[in-house]
C-alpha cells in the first residue's frame, strides 16, 4: 500500500513493517500524519496471510518475509529512480523482523523500531515456561543482525509495553553498529505496546532525529524531490508478488542498491 504525502515535496520513501494486531489498512491511518512530517512518502509492506495476502504459493517462513520486503523495495526504487540513500526502514512490534532483515541488506538513510523483539524466541521465554519457549521457532533473531546495521538508528519503547518489555529495546540499542552520534533510544514512562500519544511520543522526537541527519527541514541533504508523475505512477503499476510473478518481467527482478 502507498501513501502519499500530498503536503512536503519529498526526495524519500519509508517502508514500514506494521505490528501483530493491524494489516496495511489500519497502517494507513498510523502513516498518514508520520510521512508529513517526516517529508517522506511511504509504503507498508504485507504479511502472508494477513488481510488479502492469501495466496496458497507463500509461506509463513521468515525467507518468504525477507524475499518479499526484497521484492517490494527493489520495485519501488526501480519505478521512481532513487537508490538506498533515499529511503528510511521502519518496523514495529513484529514488524522488527522483516524491517531488520531489510536494512541488513539495503543500507538506508535510517532505520526506525517501534517497540522492537529481539528475537520471537526471546519473547516467547519472557512469557511462558522454558520448556514451551523450545518449541517456538527460533526467527526474526534482530539481536544478531542489530550490530551489523550502521545507519542511522531511532529506537522507540514505552517503559509499560506489557507484549515486548523495554529491555529488547534497551540491547538493540546497545548492541547497534550505528555510530553513538547517530542512535537514539527514546523510552516512553506512560507508554504501553498500543497505548501512545503518536504526536508527543513518537513524531516529535522521530522528526527531531531527522532534522539531526539533515533528512528534514530547510536544511534537507540529498537529491531533489521525487517528480509527482513518478508519485503517481505506482498507483497505475501492477504490484509486485507471488501472484503477478508470470507477469514480472527480468529488470523487476533486478536488486536496487
Amino acid at each position: 500500500m502507498f501513501v502519499q504525502n500530498n503536503k512536503t515535496p519529498s526526495n524519500k520513501i519509508v517502508f514500514y513493517f506494521h505490528g501483530n494486531g493491524e494489516d496495511i489498512g489500519y497502517a494507513n491511518y498510523f502513516l498518514e500524519p508520520i510521512m508529513e512530517e517526516w517529508e517522506a512518502h511511504g509504503v507498508a509492506i504485507e504479511y502472508p496471510s494477513y488481510g488479502l495476502y492469501t495466496s496458497g504459493k507463500v509461506s509463513l517462513e521468515e525467507k518468504q518475509f525477507d524475499e518479499d520486503g526484497r521484492i517490494v523495495f527493489d520495485f519501488v526504487c526501480q519505478r521512481l529512480g532513487i537508490d538506498a540513500s533515499q529511503t528510511i526502514i521502519f518496523g514495529r512490534s513484529i514488524g522488527s523482523g522483516p524491517s531488520t532483515l531489510l536494512a541488513y541488506q539495503k543500507k538506508p538513510a535510517a532505520f526506525f523500531l517501534f517497540s522492537p523483539l529481539k528475537s520471537v524466541k526471546s519473547v516467547a521465554k519472557d512469557k511462558v515456561s522454558g520448556l514451551v519457549a523450545l518449541l517456538v521457532p527460533d526467527i526474526f533473531k534482530n539481536i544478531d543482525l542489530i550490530d551489523k546495521i550502521q545507519s542511522p538508528t531511532f529506537i522507540i519503547h514505552g517503559k509499560r509495553d506489557e507484549v515486548i518489555g523495554h529491555n529488547h529495546s534497551e540491547e538493540l540499542h546497545q548492541k547497534s553498529a550505528s555510530p553513538l552520534h547517530a542512535k537514539q533510544l527514546h523510552l516512553v514512562d506512560r507508554m504501553s505496546h498500543n497505548r501512545f500519544d503518536l504526536d508527543g511520543d513518537f513524531i516529535i522526537p522521530s522528526k527531531e532525529f531527522l532534522k539531526k541527519l539533515g533528512l528534514v527541514g530547510g536544511g534537507k541533504k540529498g537529491a531533489l524531490p521525487i517528480p509527482s508523475e513518478l508519485v503517481n505512477s505506482l498507483f497505475q503499476e501492477k504490484p509486485p508478488g507471488y501472484a503477478l510473478e508470470e507477469d514480472m518481467d527480468e529488470d523487476h527482478n533486478s536488486s536496487c542498491k
